[in-house]
């Protein structure tokens, strides 16, 4: 397989001998495809087809380009290349080795060598017999574990290369195949460490849906689940909110079931992140439903995000079952209050943005004169309208600069067709805004951009006003 990638990269680039340039690589393409074309009968490739491969090549080129040179080497086409091959995330690696070849660059070229020393067969994966040899000829020096030391030669020396195998493999293998992939590989050296993922299944019904269900529904189940995901030793589910908890420890008790999903790659810190950026503005009080819009549609993605898979089907159809009773539909308001204000709201667990809690924080405190588009709140229907944080904490003020607390009217902001309703009993509550977000990375020395989300006070937004009294949402 390796050798085979590496032939195809020396075809391409047999003019500039160790590097591809985004229009070698488009010229390849446009030509690999004509003549995929012409072997089955059709003509020459039209503008907008190549216009078509021109673009992708664009977006190929930024990821394989690690080292952003704008050129792709050897090493990084094999990278890449050998990654496609899974259904690991390349982001979850090619993060940690970005920073690590600004450190070393020569270490994706030595990881490779190592990697290509133990495929003997040519094939993309290492066995137990070809890790052990590694070992044994003293060629690895990979220490199983957390430490991140190489093993030195009086190890090696003292030490079974049978055990170093079978160790190294339980730490890198993450389907249980017990092969290692270029991917597994690679993400252990870069500083990757597998968590398992499990799930806890608990009966809101306490068996009372097993012995229903044939009378109301077309087919069994099992238990009226709630699910919490767990991994780093915690619990996480949605309630009223997105929070966790220690592991089995919730208010629901001891699960009923626990299934294991598998292993992932993604850190604490990471995980918090994505459930502040993506998870919260979606899961929250008012979107809460008891079929559609639940605890596991919350661990569902979740699954996704860790494991790069959904829940098992029990769970997943769930929701599909109940929506073929009539009796279930007809209910369904009443049930959703029951369960998020009453069963799935009791605990005294932990949202995932409190600050005691291990939450993602940011780096500074968000400026007044940012631009943010402010989403509309919760449970009111409305367009995302710009608007501006502001230095004040103690007033809130409306988009001509007038206090927008006008008795107990509930304010509302109407600029273009798009409105913006502060409801009474929310004034001192939060908004959810998006805005761009500039860091400078100090390991990189580069500046990094991203559109964050964050909660803000009501009491820190103004409507932005734009040149020429014109406002946009």
């Amino acid at each position: 397989m390796l050798l085979v990638i590496r032939e195809e990269f020396r075809q391409i680039c047999r003019s500039s001998k160790d590097s591809i340039s985004t229009a070698e690589l488009t010229q390849h393409w446009v030509k690999h495809t004509e003549d995929e074309q012409q072997k089955i009968g059709n003509g020459l490739l039209s503008f907008q087809d190549k216009q078509v491969i021109k673009l992708r090549v664009s977006q190929v080129m930024q990821e394989m380009d690690i080292k952003k040179t704008g050129r792709i080497s050897m090493e990084e086409w094999v990278h890449h290349m050998l990654l496609a091959q899974t259904k690991r995330s390349a982001n979850q690696i090619n993060t940690l080795l970005q920073t690590a070849m600004g450190q070393q660059p020569q270490i994706l070229k030595d990881l490779q060598l190592m990697f290509e020393a133990a495929d003997t067969q040519d094939n993309g994966t290492l066995t137990f017999n070809a890790i052990m040899e590694m070992y044994s000829r003293k060629l690895w020096h990979l220490r199983p574990g957390n430490d991140g030391r190489p093993l030195t030669g009086t190890e090696l020396d003292a030490g079974d290369p049978d055990q170093f195998a079978r160790d190294i493999i339980k730490e890198m293998d993450l389907n249980g195949d017990e092969s290692i992939s270029y991917a597994e590989f690679m993400a252990y050296c870069v500083g990757r460490r597998k968590q398992e993922v499990t799930l806890h299944l608990y009966d809101l019904s306490n068996g009372m849906g097993q012995k229903l269900a044939p009378w109301i529904l077309d087919h069994s189940l099992d238990g009226v689940w709630h699910t919490g995901l767990v991994c780093f030793g915690k619990e996480y589910f949605f309630s009223r909110d997105t929070v966790f908890d220690e592991a089995g420890a919730t208010s629901f008790g001891k699960p009923c079931k626990v299934l294991s999903l598998g292993y992932t790659l993604w850190r604490q810190s990471e995980l918090h992140k994505y459930i502040v950026d993506e998870l919260k503005p979606k899961f929250h009080r008012d979107t809460y439903d008891a079929i559609d819009y639940n605890c596991n549609n919350f661990t569902n993605e979740l699954c996704q995000y860790l494991c790069g898979k959904d829940l098992p089907p029990e769970v997943y159809n769930m929701a599909l079952h109940l929506k073929s009773s009539a009796l279930i539909r007809s209910i369904r308001p009443v049930l959703t209050w029951w369960l998020r204000d009453g069963v799935v709201a009791r605990g005294r667990e932990v949202s995932v943005e409190s600050d005691d809690a291990g939450r993602v924080k940011v780096d500074k405190p968000l400026r007044a004169g940012t631009i943010v588009k402010i989403f509309p709140a919760d449970g009111v229907e409305g367009s995302p309208i710009l608007g501006l944080v502001t230095q004040l904490e103690g007033q809130n003020i409306g988009p001509a600069g007038d206090s927008i607390l006008q008795g107990s009217r509930t304010p509302r902001w109407d600029l273009c067709g798009c409105s913006y309703v502060v409801p009474a009993n929310q004034l001192q509550d939060k908004a959810w805004v998006q805005f761009f977000d500039l860091t400078f990375d100090l390991e990189l020395g580069v500046c990094r951009g991203e559109l964050r989300t964050e909660l803000i006070p009501h009491l820190r937004l103004t409507i932005e006003k734009m040149e020429g009294g014109e406002t946009t949402c």
